[in-house]
């Protein structure tokens, strides 16, 4: 296992990977890095899951989308809003509006943010579902 500095070094470099991927349009080379972390054995950081949230977004690969969903919520990272938000954006893009209404029911009302309160009611609109917004 390497250090704590050799660490933060993987992570950084895996993340300018992945976003390079995202950002030139190749959703699918950008998960390369992250089953490399974690052959590594180096955890991936809130910013390499926002990454690879916007990537399976692209990919609609359901069950991709589910692992790392469960690897988020593992690492403790889905209770940020942010990462909350883009896994919503990443499930409503391809009508997986179930698993948008977990993630977003998983916070309690008092933590539900604008961010998070627009999201879920843009995967219900990609999906032609806008009125459920209402209820």
């Amino acid at each position: 296992m390497p250090g704590h500095g050799s660490l933060r070094k993987a992570v950084a470099h895996s993340s300018s990977l992945i976003a390079s991927y995202v950002h030139s349009r190749h959703p699918r080379e950008s998960l390369q890095p992250y089953f490399s972390m974690l052959d590594d054995g180096v955890q991936p950081d809130l910013c390499i899951f926002l990454l690879l949230f916007k990537a399976c977004g692209n990919i609609r690969n359901l069950e991709h989308d589910k692992a790392l969903h469960l690897h988020a919520h593992d690492l403790g990272l889905v209770s940020d809003p942010f990462v909350a938000s883009t896994l919503l954006s990443m499930f409503g893009k391809y009508g997986s509006l179930h698993f948008s209404e977990e993630v977003f029911h998983e916070f309690p009302e008092h933590q539900r943010d604008v961010v998070l309160w627009n999201s879920m009611l843009s995967a219900y609109s990609e999906q032609g579902h806008g009125e459920r917004g209402y209820i």
